[in-house]
This record gives C-alpha cells, sequence and structure tokens, in this order.
C-alpha cells in the first residue's frame, strides 16, 4: 500500500518499536509542531522587520525543543503505556470479532478440539492479565509489554483456529467411504480413463490428509502458545521471592514470549 498507515497492533510490543512511536508522536505533538512552523514563519519576519523578530523566533523554537524534551524523557513512561493501551485495545476489537464466528464455525465443522481451546485461550489469557494486575501496575511500562504480547498470542490462536475452520470446511463435501469404495472397483479396471479416475480420487484423499496435519500442525501450536502463557504467569509470581534473580526471570519470561508471538506470527504469514 502507497498510503501511510499506524503501525499495525501484531507488528510487536519489542522496547525499539515502542520507543520509535512514541518519538513519531512526540515529534507531531501540537506543542512541537506548531511553535516549530510559527518559529519558522518569524524568520521572514526577521528579513521585513528587523533583527528584535530574532527573540520571538528563538522563543518559539525554545518552546518546541522544551515540549519534545518533556515528553520524550519526563512523560515517556506514560506516552508509551497509552500508546501500548492503544495497540492492545485494536487487538481486542479483532478478538472480540472473531471470537462469536469461530464459535459457530467450529461447532458446524465438529471440531471438538477446536472449540475447547477457544475456550481455553480466553481463560488462560485472563488468569495471565490477572497476575499481571497484581503484579504491576497498568501505567508501568512492563505491564503494557506482557499484556501486549500476551493479546498477541491470544490474537494469533484465534487465526489459527480460523485456518482450522477453514480448513476442515474445504474438505468437508470430500466423502472418504464414497472413494473407498469407488478405488475398489477400479482395482479390477484398465485403461486411461480409469487410471485418471484413480488419480483423482487419491488427490481427493490427499486433500484431506493434508488438511488433517495441517489441523493438528495449529491445534499443537496453540495448545504450546497456552502452555508459554501458563509458564510466563509462574515465573512472575516467582520474581519477589527471589530478589536477586528478579531482573533475570522477567528478561527470560519475556523473551520466551516474544519468540512465541513471532514464530506464531511467522506461520501465519508463510500458510
Amino acid at each position: 500500500m502507497s498510503s501511510k498507515k499506524d503501525p499495525d497492533p501484531k507488528d510487536g510490543f519489542s522496547r525499539s518499536e515502542i520507543k520509535k512511536a512514541v518519538t513519531r508522536k512526540n515529534l507531531t505533538h501540537p506543542l512541537t509542531l506548531f511553535p516549530s512552523a510559527a518559529g519558522l514563519g518569524t524568520l521572514i519576519g526577521v528579513i521585513l522587520l528587523g533583527p528584535w523578530m530574532w527573540v520571538m523566533t528563538a522563543g518559539l523554537f525554545g518552546l518546541s525543543i522544551l515540549s519534545w524534551g518533556a515528553n520524550q524523557f519526563l512523560r515517556f513512561e506514560k506516552l508509551a503505556a497509552a500508546h501500548m493501551a492503544s495497540m492492545r485495545d485494536e487487538l481486542r476489537k479483532k478478538r472480540e470479532q472473531k471470537i462469536g464466528v469461530l464459535r459457530e464455525q467450529l461447532s458446524q465443522m465438529g471440531c471438538g478440539s477446536g472449540s475447547s481451546q477457544l475456550s481455553k485461550l480466553h481463560d488462560k489469557y485472563q488468569t495471565f492479565k490477572e497476575v499481571l494486575d497484581q503484579k504491576f501496575s497498568p501505567t508501568e511500562f512492563t505491564y503494557g509489554r506482557y499484556l501486549g504480547m500476551a493479546e498477541q498470542i491470544y490474537l494469533a490462536g484465534l487465526d489459527n483456529l480460523e485456518k482450522i475452520a477453514l480448513s476442515l470446511k474445504s474438505i468437508s463435501t470430500i466423502d472418504p467411504e464414497y472413494i473407498r469404495n469407488e478405488l475398489a472397483k477400479l482395482e479390477t479396471q484398465q485403461g486411461p480413463a480409469s487410471i485418471t479416475q484413480r488419480d483423482t480420487l487419491l488427490e481427493r484423499l490427499q486433500l484431506i490428509q493434508s488438511s488433517q496435519e495441517k489441523v493438528q500442525h495449529l491445534l499443537a501450536q496453540n495448545e504450546q502458545a497456552m502452555t508459554q502463557l501458563v509458564t510466563t504467569a509462574s515465573r512472575l509470581t516467582d520474581i519477589e521471592t527471589a530478589p536477586g534473580q528478579s531482573s533475570m526471570l522477567m528478561d527470560e519470561a519475556m523473551n520466551e514470549l516474544a519468540r512465541l508471538t513471532q514464530n506464531m506470527q511467522m506461520y501465519d504469514r508463510n500458510s
């Protein structure tokens, strides 16, 4: 796309990306942008009205720099928290749109494992959030990053369930029993037409097998995601009980969540 858009919430909650996003917002903040623009305008006044306009020009540029510095250094944590909250809100909206549709689709396809995972994903996410709420303040940078990655994992799990429903739907009209009966009849027949029919029937059976393998892979990936959410939540509860290892435990837990998020999104793009 040629048009510029806000960063996709699924691009990640890495510290560097958040810092870039907040810096961009600070540069376009009215108290940064408008004084700079006005200062550029007064440069013309310096030429027309005389050197005394330098005072106004310097004051406007100074106000712009002061505003940027205050937002970038003094209010960074607050602005970063607001930015992450906005991204999480986008993820939440996408998630809520999917859940109702998925519940119906998985039920129609008779996918009991998928329906069960739909419920369990929500439970694991809620438990993870409850642990975060007890360990950190919602305005903390760490809280925003952890919850943002959990949101990403939840949404990626729903994406997987959506793929499962579509994959099962794509083969729902194939009758394997009919195919096996037809193949048994063709065993005694010869000729090009029989060979073509046999190959076509075998291709349909292969489609069933490929779809079932994909479904199993996606279900396994979701189980891994839920296990990681539980494991990370457990590690977070241990942070205060081991003061010397608190920072290390937090870094390890966050890195594992980030790797899992990246792997799920990578499979999402390649599938």
